[in-house]
């Protein structure tokens, strides 16, 4: 006997063993057939069991009822076991149908899988290449708009470029056409008779007065002026514009009334303005307000602090040299010929030692300023600028006590001698009364004099006295100080 592993009943090893139908070929015709043939030959078998076969239906009360008379005449002991055909249901039958229905689903599952897969595969691909169309002109459309914006950049970049250069150009020429901002150069130029405009031209250029002769040949030819020249000797300058110094040579404009004028060291912005007053250039009214408020374009003016104290604003500034001017030159050009010779004076190394010994440029001219009232030669420069240094380094000298500041301050002859009572005079000016330097510089030095304030020799003077000869005696200490006084006044 042996177990059927979907079944606890015995099995009787004489029933021929169904085949199992092969997967995906056996149909149920070909297992019904089997089972049928099984039956005839158990039939032969039993014939009780043939009947049952042979006309279930119409016999199936009698073939009941032998059934449970052959189990009646058996032994308790030896009970006949179940056969798969004894109660109605054939159970390999059932787990043969199952197996088929399981493949047929199995098929038909596999093959909607397939046609879903395949229809996925072709909606993704319709889908891909949708895409790759719409991206297609979505690229298109952004590489349109970087294209647009691109040229947009270009055509602003190129007019604003356009604009920068014709612009320059036109400054540029019109300054040298009409002399709206130029240095001053003066220059006297004689010229014969059959100079032509050409030659002309190069003169000017070569001499400063121009700095474009293509472009005054030009516009002499533009404003059709006779090329017949007067002969002569001409003074004309930068400042001029082109009608006019074409005018000077064509002899229908007057020689213009140069008056020179010389400015010493030390002098100060109320005697300048006079000696311009008196040699007929300007007012004191229009050099004051010059003075006070043009605005001139220098570095050097734009660190000068806004102190109301301060007298006036470009004190010390007004560089002492001789100068050429005309008599018609009005205050404003008369006083930018000065600051122009000062700029060109002072160069970036004067601005680099003053920030290394700690001090702004105006305080260098402030100091100066006083050097140059209180020596009396210029080799004893670096002598006083060593007392003003040591004092104003000291705190055991908080005021530089000098004479000329306070002469400064009151508006008197500088050969005149300090009295008592002018020591106690109330202005910022006074550096008896006041610590430190004064508001500004008390008059206009020299070279020599702001090179003495960067570069003061390296003493222990802190105290000087002049003598009735000019000479100055330093001193260390007060004692020392008060007997050189001593001396001066027994002379």
């Amino acid at each position: 006997m042996e177990f059927d592993g979907n079944s606890n009943r015995q099995q009787n090893t004489d029933e021929p063993a169904f085949e199992k139908p092969e997967a995906h070929s056996d149909s149920l015709e070909r297992i019904l057939a089997q089972k049928r043939k099984a039956a005839a030959n158990q039939a032969q078998k039993a014939p009780h069991a043939q009947r049952y076969v042979a006309a279930p239906d119409a016999q199936k009360t009698e073939a009941k009822a032998m059934r449970t008379a052959d189990i009646a005449n058996k032994p308790k002991t030896a009970e006949r076991p179940e056969t798969a055909s004894d109660g109605g249901f054939d159970l390999a039958l059932f787990i043969e149908k199952t197996k088929c229905k399981a493949e047929d689903l199995m098929k038909k599952t596999k093959k909607k899988i397939a046609e879903l897969s395949k229809k996925r595969k072709v909606r993704s691909e319709a889908k891909q290449k949708d895409n790759l169309v719409q991206d297609y002109y979505d690229d298109n459309e952004e590489d349109s708009a970087v294209v647009d914006v691109l040229k947009s950049t270009i055509y602003i970049v190129s007019v604003l470029i356009v604009s920068i250069v014709l612009s320059y150009f036109v400054i540029i020429y019109s300054n040298d056409v009409f002399s709206f901002v130029k240095a001053e150069v003066n220059a006297d130029i004689k010229i014969e008779d059959t100079v032509s405009t050409s030659k002309l031209a190069s003169v000017l250029k070569e001499d400063g007065i121009i700095k474009y002769p293509a472009l005054f040949k030009l516009y002499h030819s533009f404003r059709g002026y006779s090329d017949t020249y007067k002969g002569g000797t001409y003074s004309v300058s930068s400042k001029m514009g082109y009608d006019e110094i074409i005018k000077t040579f064509l002899g229908t404009k007057k020689d213009r009334e140069t008056i020179i004028l010389t400015f010493y060291e030390g002098q100060t912005v109320d005697e300048i303005i006079d000696e311009f007053v008196e040699n007929g250039i300007g007012t004191k009214e229009g050099f004051v307000d010059v003075i006070q408020n043009y605005p001139y374009e220098y570095d050097f003016i734009s660190e000068i602090p806004n102190d109301p104290n301060r007298r006036y604003r470009l004190e010390g500034y007004l560089f002492p040299d001789t100068y050429y001017f005309y008599a018609d030159s009005n205050e404003e050009t008369a006083i930018y010929k000065m600051l122009e010779n000062f700029n060109s004076k002072i160069s970036e190394p004067y601005y680099e030692r003053a920030k290394e010994i700690g001090y702004s440029l105006d305080e260098v001219i402030n100091i100066a300023s006083i050097i140059q009232w209180e020596a009396g030669y210029t080799v004893e420069f670096e002598y006083v600028s060593s007392v003003i240094h040591n004092r104003l380094s000291s705190p055991n000298f908080p005021k530089i006590e000098c004479d000329s500041t306070i002469i400064y301050a009151i508006g008197g002859d500088r050969k005149n001698e300090v009295t008592g009572a002018d020591l106690e005079y109330d202005s910022p000016y006074n550096t008896y009364l006041y610590d430190g330097l004064p508001p500004g510089a008390i008059g206009n030095p020299g070279l020599d004099a702001i090179e003495a304030a960067l570069y003061p020799i390296n003493s222990n003077y802190y105290y000087f006295v002049a003598s009735p000869n000019g000479e100055t005696i330093f001193s260390r200490t007060l004692a020392e100080h008060n007997a050189a006084r001593a001396r001066i006044a027994a002379q």
